[in-house]
């Protein structure tokens, strides 16, 4: 078959191919980076360029090896000096890991890496703060502010990606922050600063200088409204763990998740407080959380979630009133929409005589937590009938389990955990699924009572 040339459009983001030039690539939506390339097709090796055959002639540089050949690995952590981080990263930093910490701004990245690197500067390691979105100055006063004072912390004020390798390597640097990603940029690189392929070609420089020296990196990046890496989509590929923060202005509680982790566990939370000294880990979310716990209103219900491996107690608020025009409204904040949707649906069908079909529906978590865990079903549906009802529970109770479609009340993950934090808080009654129930132990009995449901409706003679 005869070889012909065929030109094609590839975006050097993603390496999606397109048939034509476009500005902006569909697939990961950056603008800018489709490029022309000309290949030579055959049929049905269209498009390849790398030989298949049995004598493509190629020499095998890199061993093989079996299972039993490799030795396991063991890598010593080193802790960050903040105890919720360290708890999250499974024990601390190891060598050469790299490490993406991402959230929106002000949340405090850059305070927490600068008290990481002040601890582990006490000490005795070497430790590099790389900024290219403040001056040397600004760090210098924020650092003393925090009580950073130590001579094994070095500051650097630049934006090049080649002067923070340079100087990593002139002062053997134990440990290593840049802050941020998308501030770095290469001498070597086509684009200007902030750049699709200048933080990519800077994510992957900083890798591999990490592993080629055993050196830990965090890495401060900017994050998109929808949670994700700002820049290149192959950023979140090269590097080994990524942490999320989140964060509300109506909440003095900050939430550190990991979203990757290839030294650990994934989907850990840590918690923290920003105060004037800094950013501190919080150990027992539970008092900025609790409240009250006997002042329970029409309209709201406790549940205690986990969330990350922490259980936290969490307040739901619902208003139900009559609607005001045709289609009664359902509006939800710390809760996923399509679920509060779905639970008033099930709860107008179970209880008809709330008339939910007649009102508006508001629903909203204290202190701006996220319903993450299933199990606080039970108590938004627990709100929302006592707001139509207009009462609430006399005795002070804790609503723990999930709503199927069918109005059945299951789940029994760590219920024996939560019943035993909501009798700490000074909870009398926990109401959960029959199967939960009957892995309550007697221990946990002893402080709290528990109460089985099995169907929704059975909620309405409990408030």
């Amino acid at each position: 078959m005869a070889k012909k040339n065929k030109t094609q459009w590839k975006c050097s983001d993603c390496g999606t191919t397109l048939p034509q030039f476009m500005g902006r690539c569909p697939h990961c939506g950056q603008f800018n980076t489709v490029e022309e390339i000309s290949e030579s097709t055959d049929g049905s090796s269209a498009g390849l360029k790398i030989k298949t055959g049995a004598n493509s002639g190629y020499v095998m540089k890199s061993k093989a090896y079996t299972v039993g050949e490799l030795k396991a690995e063991k890598s010593e952590r080193t802790s960050t000096g903040v105890t919720e981080l360290d708890r999250i990263l499974d024990g601390g930093l190891i060598p050469g890991q790299v490490v993406l910490i991402g959230a929106e701004p002000g949340f405090g990245k850059s305070t927490l890496c600068l008290e990481v690197l002040s601890s582990m500067a006490k000490r005795g390691m070497r430790a590099l703060y790389a900024s290219g979105e403040e001056s040397a100055g600004q760090i210098g006063d924020r650092a003393r502010r925090l009580g950073v004072d130590s001579d094994n912390l070095h500051i650097l004020g630049t934006t090049v990606v080649e002067e923070v390798l340079a100087h990593a390597a002139d002062m053997r640097a134990d440990v290593v922050c840049v802050d941020s990603l998308q501030a770095m940029a290469s001498e070597e690189i086509d684009g200007g600063l902030g750049g699709v392929s200048q933080s990519k070609e800077a994510s992957f420089a900083f890798r591999q200088y990490a592993k080629d020296n055993g050196v830990p990196f965090l890495l401060i990046s900017q994050f998109t409204k929808s949670d994700e890496v700002a820049g290149s989509n192959q950023i979140p590929h090269a590097v080994d763990t990524i942490l999320v923060g989140d964060a509300d202005k109506d909440s003095p509680l900050k939430f550190l998740r990991s979203r990757k982790n290839r030294n650990g566990r994934t989907g850990l939370t840590a918690v923290f407080i920003h105060e004037d000294d800094g950013i501190k880990s919080v150990s027992d979310p539970s008092k900025y959380l609790a409240g009250d716990v006997d002042d329970t209103l029409p309209g709201s219900a406790r549940t205690i979630i986990n969330d990350g491996g922490r259980l936290l107690p969490v307040e739901v608020d619902a208003l139900c009133s009559p609607a005001a025009y045709g289609n009664p409204q359902r509006q939800f904040n710390g809760v996923q929409a399509p679920r509060g949707k779905l639970l008033a649906a099930r709860l107008q069908v179970s209880a008809p005589e709330l008339n939910l079909d007649k009102m508006d529906v508001f629903v909203g978590m204290v202190n701006s937590v996220r319903a993450v865990d299933p199990a606080s079903d039970l108590a938004i549906a627990a709100s929302i009938a006592g707001s139509a009802l207009g009462e609430s529970s006399r005795t002070p109770t804790v609503w723990v389990g999930e709503v199927s479609l069918t109005g059945q009340v299951r789940g029994r993950s760590m219920i024996d955990e939560k019943a035993a934090e909501a009798a700490r808080l000074g909870f009398k009654r926990i109401v959960c699924s029959s199967a939960a129930a009957s892995v309550v132990t007697d221990g946990v009995r002893d402080k709290i009572d528990v109460v089985p449901v099995k169907m929704l409706d059975e909620v309405l003679h409990l408030i």
